[in-house]
C-alpha cells in the first residue's frame, strides 16, 4: 500500500481540521480529551455530552477525539522520512540532516511565535528562558507546562522523532521497530491505569516516548507497502475501515487499549483518505502546516466570541474559515522566503 501525494494531503487535511476544531472546542466544553491521560470521569462526560442534542454531540466529539489528528501527522512524518531517505535519492549526513529539519521547523514556527512573544512576554506569562527553549525546540524536555501556546509542544516532539529516525535509518531492523513500539505501548498502558496524572507522565507524554508507536507505524508502512495484509485491507477497504473505526472508538474509552487508539485512528483516516479524497481536503492538507501555526492566534478571538454569547456554530465556521485563509497566506509567506 503506497501512500501517494493525494492521499497524504487528504490525511493532512482531515488531521488539521480535527486539530483546529479540537483546540478551540475543548477549551469551552465540559468534555475533555484523553490525550495526555486516561480518565474515566472524562469518558462519563463524553457520553453525557453525546446525548444532549446535535451541537452538544459535535462539540463533544471534536473535543474528545479531535486530538487524534496529531497522530496522523506523526505517522506521515515517519512514512515520509523513509520514502525520502531510503529511496537512494537522498543521503543522510547526520549534522546536515538535523540542521535541515531544525531549520525547517524553526522557519515555520518563528513568525507566528513572535505574536505570542509580543503579547505575553510583557505580562510575564512567557519568560526569556521559555522563549529560548521553544525556539531551540527543547522546552518539552524540561518544562512542558511552560509551552505557550500549548499546541506548540508538537514542534519539540517532531524534532525529537527526527533525531530518533537516525537510529532507525542506520539500524533497519524490524525487530528494533517492534521492540521500541511495544515498549511505548506498554508504558502507555501503565499510565492509563495510574490513578492521577503525575509530573513524570506529563513530561513523557509531551515528548517522543509515548508517540513512538504511531511514528514507527509510518516507518513500517513505508518499508512494507507491498505486505499482503496491507493489500488485503486496501482491497476490502470499506470493511477494514469500519473495523478500524470501531476499534478506534472502543480503544479510546477503554484503559487497556487506550494507548493503541492512535494506531486505529491513523488506519481509519488512511483508508478513508486513500479511497475518498476530495479536492477540498487535498487543498486544506497543502496548507496544513500554516493552519497549525496560525490557528492558536485565531482561537483567542474565537473564545471571546463564545464569551460574548455568539452562536457557537457561527463562531466555529468563521474560525475555521479564517484559519484556512491565514494558513494559506502564511504558507505563501514561508514559500516566498525560500525563493
Amino acid at each position: 500500500m503506497t501512500i501517494g501525494k493525494k492521499t497524504s494531503l487528504c490525511m493532512r487535511g482531515i488531521g488539521i481540521l480535527l486539530i483546529c476544531l479540537h483546540n478551540l472546542l475543548h477549551l469551552d466544553s465540559e468534555v475533555l480529551e484523553c490525550e495526555f491521560e486516561f480518565s474515566q470521569e472524562r469518558i462519563g462526560k463524553l457520553f453525557q455530552g453525546l446525548g444532549e442534542g446535535l451541537w452538544a454531540c459535535l462539540d463533544s466529539a471534536f473535543s474528545f477525539w479531535g486530538w487524534y489528528g496529531v497522530s496522523v501527522f506523526l505517522f506521515l512524518s515517519g512514512y515520509g522520512l523513509v520514502r525520502k531517505y531510503e529511496s537512494g535519492r537522498h543521503q543522510v549526513k547526520p549534522w546536515a540532516y538535523l540542521r535541515h529539519h531544525y531549520r525547517k521547523l524553526l522557519i515555520l514556527l518563528a513568525p507566528a511565535y513572535l505574536f505570542f512573544i509580543f503579547n505575553y512576554f510583557p505580562k510575564g506569562i512567557i519568560s526569556l528562558s521559555d522563549i529560548i527553549g521553544q525556539l531551540t525546540l527543547t522546552l518539552n524536555l524540561y518544562d512542558a507546562r511552560a509551552i505557550t501556546p500549548g499546541v506548540y509542544w508538537y514542534f519539540g516532539v517532531t524534532m525529537q522523532l527526527y533525531i530518533v529516525y537516525l537510529l532507525f535509518h542506520y539500524k533497519r531492523d524490524d525487530i528494533l521497530l517492534i521492540v521500541l513500539s511495544a515498549l511505548s505501548l506498554v508504558i502507555g498502558v501503565y499510565f492509563a491505569y495510574a490513578e492521577h496524572l503525575t509530573e513524570v507522565h506529563y513530561q513523557i507524554r509531551h515528548n517522543f516516548p509515548l508517540w513512538l508507536s504511531v511514528f514507527t507505524l509510518g516507518i513500517w508502512t513505508a518499508r512494507h507497502g507491498s505486505n499482503r495484509l496491507l493489500r488485503i485491507m486496501d482491497h476490502h477497504w470499506v470493511l477494514s475501515m469500519a473495523v478500524f473505526l470501531l476499534l478506534w472508538l472502543v480503544s479510546s474509552i477503554w484503559a487497556m487499549l487506550w494507548t493503541f487508539s492512535p494506531l486505529f485512528a491513523v488506519a481509519t483516516i488512511l483508508l478513508l483518505s486513500r479511497h475518498c479524497h476530495t479536492k477540498g481536503l487535498i487543498w486544506v492538507g497543502s496548507i496544513s502546516a500554516g493552519v497549525f501555526v496560525c490557528h492558536p492566534i485565531l482561537r483567542m478571538f474565537a473564545l471571546k466570541g463564545f464569551d460574548m454569547g455568539i452562536n457557537h456554530i457561527i463562531v466555529c465556521v468563521i474560525y475555521v474559515a479564517l484559519s484556512l485563509l491565514a494558513g494559506w497566506g502564511y504558507m505563501r509567506l514561508i514559500e516566498s522566503r525560500k525563493t
